[in-house]
Formats: C-alpha cells, structure tokens, sequence
C-alpha cells in the first residue's frame, strides 16, 4: 500500500455521519455515488466482501471470454472450424476444474 492505514480515516479525508446523510440526501451534484443513507453499527465482513469482488471481476472474464469467441467465431468461418466456446472452456478449464465433467455432459 502506498498509505497508511491512518491515511483516509484523517481529515480532510474522514466523513463524519452526518456529512455522510447529506451526501446520500443529495439527487445532483456531487453526491460520491452515495444513493443510501449509510448503516450505523454495521461491522464490514470481509468474506463476504471478497466474494462480491471476486463474483464480479469472473463475471467480466466469463464475458471477455464469451466476446472473444464471438469474434473469433466471426473471423475464422471462413478458414477453419474452430469450437464454437472455446475460450469459456478453456477458462472454466482454469477456474473450476472439478466443473469439467459436468460441463461436458450438457454438451
């Protein structure tokens, strides 16, 4: 890490609850992203936190993979037959190897 810990929990930096409320409260402007008012007593899990990560960025590789077979379907019609899903395969292949047989199956 290039901070400290103690880096955002200082001022300028740190919000206080009540400028979090504004911030949530405002439709325009420069509302950071804040939609919701923030929870109090709420203790950050970070499992749970990891998974929603990591849910999202092997959801954006399952959708590379999926375009790049799209494109590489597209391309290569003319010259050979390429798999159509390759590329998911060989991700799948990667990520999950216990998922391979069942992949397979609904082939």
């Amino acid at each position: 890490m290039s901070k400290n810990d103690a880096y955002y929990s200082s001022p300028p930096l740190r919000r206080t609850h009540e400028e979090m409320r504004e911030i949530a409260g405002k439709t325009t402007g420069e509302n950071y992203c804040c939609n919701h008012k923030p929870l109090h007593n709420i203790i950050l899990d970070e499992l749970h936190l990891m998974l929603r990560v990591t849910d999202i960025l092997i959801e954006n590789l399952i959708e590379d993979a999926m375009q790049w077979d799209d494109k590489e379907g597209c391309l290569s019609a003319k010259k050979r037959s390429v798999e159509k899903s390759q590329h998911v395969i060989n991700l799948v292949k990667c990520l999950f190897p216990a998922c391979i047989k069942v992949m397979y199956q609904f082939q």
